[in-house]
């Protein structure tokens, strides 16, 4: 049987015996967190999966025709339609538990500098097999009604290779992750950095660029900067190679609600500034 392939906040939120019963229903393929998450909402919404517990009580008189008893099941789900006589599996799905504050079912609203702080809390550092597949805890958070991960917190340390191969390392400045549902010029996230003036109601956009080549990389944003002069340096502080500076095309100061909207409209896979 194939294990789900899940995070531990994934397991909080919807509880090893859900886990257990998603690992039986799909024996022989493997689903990811995403697909875990849109394969339970898909059961529950269609009704393929209720809860007995929530569904109303036979009446006095309407249990076993010999006993007359009126069999009683709380909180247990069962699964509905197909062989009457299937037995329904043993651990099926339970409904999701509350999740911790900071995780992807619970993302944490962020309008201070110490909510944005717990939600960085929550992120762990990855194997290089879980960076990979994206699959690692993270931090949650909606900042004005945007929903953001954040994958390194302030001071956690980011590491990787460069085209040549030579190994990197830099201690961030600011929490820093990507903002869900948008898509960059490499096609990944949109990436962000979260400075601890979420107040400020501005955004930086970025154009990065190759330092040797001067060609348009991906927009890195700031948030939580009081200024551009303070955005600039957050962003430089967060390449070890000391050309953090020379990376930055151009700037572009947004207002928070245009910049949603410029999310919205596909904002991302060129570059901002004129």
């Amino acid at each position: 049987m194939h294990k789900v392939d899940l995070s531990d906040d994934d397991i909080e939120m919807f509880g090893r015996a859900a886990v257990a019963a998603l690992e039986q229903a799909v024996a022989g393929r493997t689903i990811s967190s995403d697909q875990m998450h849109e394969l339970y909402e898909f059961l529950v919404s269609s009704k393929i999966v209720t809860l007995v517990g929530e569904q109303e009580e036979p009446a006095i008189g309407e249990g076993d025709e010999e006993s007359g008893e009126v069999e009683r099941t709380t909180g247990a789900p069962t699964l509905q339609g197909g062989d009457e006589d299937a037995v329904s599996p043993p651990s099926a799905l339970s409904p999701p538990v509350p999740s911790k504050p900071g995780t992807r079912g619970n993302p944490i609203r962020a309008e201070t500098p110490e909510d944005i702080d717990r939600a960085g809390r929550r992120a762990r550092r990855p194997t290089e097999a879980q960076a990979k597949a994206g699959n690692y805890n993270k931090g949650h958070l909606k900042v004005a009604g945007m929903d953001i991960a954040i994958e390194t917190p302030k001071d956690g340390v980011r590491k990787g290779k460069d085209a040549s191969g030579k190994s990197w390392r830099v201690k961030m400045p600011v929490h820093y992750g990507y903002v869900k549902k948008t898509t960059g010029a490499d096609d990944d996230h949109v990436d962000i950095f979260l400075g601890p003036h979420v107040g400020s109601g501005v955004v930086f956009v970025i154009d990065q660029i190759d330092p040797e080549t001067g060609e348009f990389d991906e927009i890195k944003t700031v948030l939580g900067a009081r200024n551009e002069r303070e955005a600039r340096r957050f962003y430089a502080a967060s390449f070890s190679d000391g050309k953090g500076r020379k990376r930055i095309g151009g700037i572009t100061e947004m207002a928070l609600v245009e910049f949603k909207d410029f999310l919205k409209q596909g904002g991302g896979r060129e570059p901002l500034a004129a």
